[in-house]
């Protein structure tokens, strides 16, 4: 039998609470059952925001050969994604927004805690006097919850964003784009930006990016992925998921903080992706932020792994919170997300 399985039961109650079990049951020579409950209050997430893509950004994708991309993600119905002129004689008088959602989260709210998508930094930006044809989403994957542990940072995904980035660049005509990145999309879009080795050998697209900003990313991997995860969760893995290296290999056990003085970060190994990512030392664009909450209860340890920020993005400049989950450190930070992407 195997060592550990894993069961995730996802339970949505009428009063808006989910309550996440997970049971993992050790095979030794005695069964070890652990229980983790998460009860978390439903976010009060607009659903007035509906997609998908326009059909005249529809009939550009399709006339432009990204059709085969499915950007429009009309299969998830008005929620799969956003963005677009009206018409072909609308007018577009700022920088484009892409936004790019985490792990099993969704372009648009579809009602779940865990998947409010981008309509609440949509709705706030559109109250700003944008408008459609300035704010882009698509959901890159299947959005299904119970498959969170199997995603990585694959390059078909990693492509498709940079597909849709440019896609958006050259629809919209405009010099640049602005990037609002979440949870996995932080480590997913800068990934399809500057050119991680495995994709695209290194060539970037730095320079047609102006604001990114990384919301509640783990850019140097999840304490929750040391040991034994990284074999068993694909999303762990030590290739290209949120591996952050095992305490037995350094000085350092992953929640340590302050570091040890005979410690160094240096002798740190963690996912090969993510190692690749952060020692390129280039710059996902002109100007970098990172946000992120100390009580953030999917990253958790107040952020620090292996003495890490895990947020933090290099060279960014960082905005840091309190008492916000891991969700609301998107969705209710669309004023903090308006003012940095206008210099404000």
């Amino acid at each position: 039998m195997k060592n550990v399985i894993n069961i995730i039961f996802s339970l949505s109650l009428n009063k808006g609470l989910i309550i996440f079990f997970i049971i993992r049951i050790k095979m030794n020579t005695f069964f070890r059952i652990k229980l983790l409950v998460f009860l978390l209050i439903t976010p009060k997430i607009s659903l007035s925001i509906i997609g998908p893509l326009t059909e005249d950004f529809q009939k550009f994708l399709k006339e432009n050969g990204y059709d085969k991309y499915n950007f429009a993600r009309n299969d998830l119905g008005n929620t799969g994604s956003y963005g677009g002129k009206q018409n072909h004689m609308s007018k577009i008088e700022k920088l484009p927004i892409i936004f790019i959602h985490g792990n099993s989260d969704s372009a648009l709210s579809i009602g779940n805690p865990y998947q409010t998508g981008w309509s609440s930094s949509i709705e706030y930006f559109l109250s700003k006097n944008y408008t459609s044809a300035e704010l882009y989403a698509t959901t890159w994957g299947d959005r299904n919850i119970m498959e969170t542990s199997s995603r990585v940072h694959d390059c078909d995904t990693i492509s498709r964003i940079r597909k849709f980035i440019e896609a958006v660049k050259l629809y919209t005509r405009q010099s640049k784009v602005n990037i609002i990145a979440h949870s996995m999309g932080v480590t997913l879009g800068r990934g399809a930006i500057v050119g991680v080795d495995s994709c695209f050998y290194k060539s970037t697209i730095s320079g047609i990016i102006d604001t990114f900003i990384g919301i509640s990313g783990a850019n140097y991997g999840l304490c929750s992925c040391s040991n034994l995860n990284s074999y068993y969760f694909p999303t762990c893995s030590k290739v290209n998921g949120f591996w952050p290296g095992d305490f037995m290999e350094t000085c350092l056990s992953c929640e340590t903080y302050p570091i040890p003085s005979n410690c160094s970060t240096n002798k740190i190994q963690y996912s090969e992706y993510l190692e690749n990512l952060n020692n390129l030392g280039k710059r996902p664009s002109s100007y970098v932020y990172s946000i992120w909450s100390l009580n953030d209860e999917v990253i958790g340890n107040n952020n620090y792994v292996r003495g890490h920020s895990t947020s933090h993005i290099s060279g960014s400049i960082d905005k840091i919170l309190k008492d916000l989950s891991h969700m609301d450190s998107k969705d209710k930070t669309t004023d903090i997300q308006y003012n940095l992407i206008n210099k404000i």
